[in-house]
């Protein structure tokens, strides 16, 4: 395997970005409208930080903690299963860990459940786990292995189906997981991601706002020259991104990259020249895609079919029900 490639070979150079001055909301909306898990704050070429969903989560708590003192009562939401994804891509505990992987990208997720016969939560298998895999897999020539040497069986990396929106979005923004499952008596019933609490949640807080802006009041001037803003969201993205986000240089081997994704929670990093001027981006699913058939031992061979959770029971209708 070419222990050679770079970050620069992999990474995208056309990164959508915003300015220090755009709003939270307008960030929200840039996530949302790209389908994009963050982005990188930029002015004048240079990068000042990262602006991403967790950002996006920890003003929802904030926002919804704020709203509450406003109108004197807790902010309600819809249980999760209401903007959970409920056909599921599911993976066994004994299927090969490089066709996990495949099924990861060739459907673009970060992550899928792993469970048993009887759709009972096992644990999860992610890009994160899978960096350990092609780690292992460069400096051991890891022969073929299953989904359970990896996976991930943290037991409170679960999503209750009575759970509702706001305790599921203070859950993502205080841990570091990306996507998580729906249970009912250790039965997985579907899955929500950061992105399905932000499309929820969002236009939902944006009409709360917009229902009690006259006690918000409107951005104003304090004493020291900074803005008081009327909402959580009204305030630019510099006062909420992410300021020590990790970057890394064009010349990092994907060996160093690797072993970045595989112990912090990064999903993508941002490539900088030696002044602090972004030059791309890369993530964890453009190294996966890079190194992935270098490494897999049976890549010559036909993969088989996805399971779905849909699929897993004849009477998976009344599963969902």
């Amino acid at each position: 395997m070419n222990s050679m490639i770079t970050s620069r070979d992999m990474m995208v150079t056309k990164v959508w970005q915003l300015g220090p001055e755009q709003s939270a909301m307008e960030g929200i909306e840039w996530l949302l409208k790209h389908r994009i898990t963050g982005a990188p704050v930029v002015d004048d070429g240079m990068f000042l930080g990262m602006f991403s969903e967790k950002c996006s989560l920890s003003l929802f708590s904030a926002a919804t903690t704020e709203l509450s003192e406003i109108t004197g009562h807790v902010i309600e939401g819809p249980p999760a299963l209401k903007f959970a994804t409920r056909d599921v891509l599911v993976l066994s505990p004994d299927e090969d860990v490089f066709v996990a992987i495949g099924h990861l990208l060739n459907h673009r997720i970060s992550g899928a459940p792993v469970v048993d016969t009887e759709g009972r939560f096992l644990g999860s298998f992610s890009e994160k786990t899978s960096m350990n895999v092609v780690i292992r897999g460069a400096y051991d020539q890891l022969p073929s292995t299953t989904v359970k040497s990896f996976m991930d069986t943290d037991p409170d990396r679960v999503i209750h189906e009575d759970m509702n929106l706001w305790a599921v979005a203070g859950m993502f923004a205080s841990t570091r997981y990306r996507r998580l499952p729906v249970v009912r008596d250790g039965r997985v019933l579907g899955q929500i991601s950061r992105c399905d609490v932000l499309r929820a949640g969002y236009p939902l807080l944006c009409e709360l706002y917009d229902k009690h802006r006259v006690k918000l009041g409107t951005s104003s001037e304090v004493a020291d020259g900074e803005a008081r803003h009327a909402s959580m969201l009204d305030a630019p993205v510099s006062m909420s991104m992410d300021v020590n986000a990790r970057t890394i240089r064009p010349e990092a081997d994907w060996m160093e990259i690797a072993s970045i994704f595989s112990h912090t929670n990064y999903r993508r990093l941002q490539v900088l020249d030696p002044q602090g001027k972004l030059l791309g981006q890369l993530s964890r699913r453009d190294l996966l895609c890079a190194v992935y058939h270098m490494l897999d031992p049976k890549k010559e061979c036909s993969k088989p079919h996805p399971l779905y959770l849909s699929g897993l029971h004849e009477d998976a209708a009344e599963t969902f029900s």
